[in-house]
């Protein structure tokens, strides 16, 4: 957050990791939810998906990655 601050966009000193093999648990399994866990699949990730309701307990504590899709409301 501070590099952000700072209006450092650049990638030095910043480490990553390979997607393949990963867990990616989706929140919200609308059109683009859904559309985000295809592409999430052609990475070679598996999916733990959830929708308003369930109890999102077992997503949480099994994924690498959670990626949240719902709607903003409007006030």
């Amino acid at each position: 957050m501070a590099r952000t601050r700072e209006g450092d966009i650049s990638l030095n000193g910043l480490l990553g990791f390979d997607l393949h093999g990963k867990t990616v648990g989706v929140i919200g399994t609308d059109i683009i939810g859904r559309v985000f866990g295809s592409i999430m699949a052609g990475f070679g990730m598996p999916l733990l998906c959830f929708d308003p309701g369930k109890p999102a307990d077992d997503l949480l504590a099994n994924s690498d990655i959670v990626s949240l899709h719902c709607p903003l409301p409007i006030i």
